[in-house]
């Protein structure tokens, strides 16, 4: 299947749930999670070649599992030769626009993001980056970002983004393809402060992964 499956970056960005975070929440207290699951779909009436199913709901009980009565949309999307070619795929990890998320000291901000996550989907792989929009109150402390591998229980290297901007900046990863295992895992989103102060560190707008292929 990994060779067949193509998605395009519209498509995925209708899917995501937005809005789903609190307004300025801090000290690590958040609101409901919007959850992304994939999972193979073997061939079918659903998808004639097989293809992706694809889960979305909001994660009413807290427990970082999407549950039968929390999926709100499934979409497939399916592989084959009639598939259009797609060279761009943009997951969104953390969608804010209403408001910010806050933290600070010690206390980390946790959003799961993509569950049951493998870059094997992905066919001619060329890179894996992300992007974040976050602040922090004060420039001598920064605001950090990165992503999580929550099967492993390990921040996924090269991932770690920081900025002691006191506006919002937008900041980018590098390229993360060799940094992903060659397995299937749940990524979570963090945010954190570099220093245990009072000041808050803020995400806002939105975070995507932006996975690309060569034709």
């Amino acid at each position: 299947m990994k060779n067949i499956i193509k998605l395009s970056f519209l498509f995925i960005s209708v899917l995501i749930l937005s809005g789903c975070e609190p307004e300025d929440g801090e000290n690590g207290v958040s609101g409901l999670n919007s959850l992304t699951v994939f999972s193979k779909e073997d061939s079918g009436s659903n998808c004639q070649y097989g293809g992706i199913k694809i889960e979305l709901g909001l994660d009413v009980n807290s427990n970082f599992v999407l549950e039968a009565n929390e999926i709100e949309t499934i979409k497939f999307v399916c592989g084959g030769i009639d598939d259009p070619i797609s060279k761009e795929t943009r997951i969104i990890l953390h969608n804010n626009n209403g408001g910010a998320s806050g933290t600070s000291g010690n206390y980390i901000n946790t959003y799961p993001a993509i569950i049951k996550f493998d870059k094997r989907n992905w066919s001619k792989l060329r890179s894996v980056v992300y992007t974040a929009s976050i602040k922090s109150d004060n420039s001598n402390n920064s605001a950090i970002v990165e992503l999580y591998d929550a099967t492993n229980f390990r921040t996924i290297s090269n991932s770690v983004l920081a900025t002691r901007n006191t506006e919002y900046e937008n900041v980018i990863s590098n390229n993360l393809v060799e940094s992903l295992p060659e397995e299937e895992i749940n990524i979570y989103l963090r945010l954190r402060s570099e220093n245990n102060t009072g000041d808050n560190v803020w995400i806002s707008n939105k975070s995507e992964l932006i996975i690309k292929q060569d034709n």
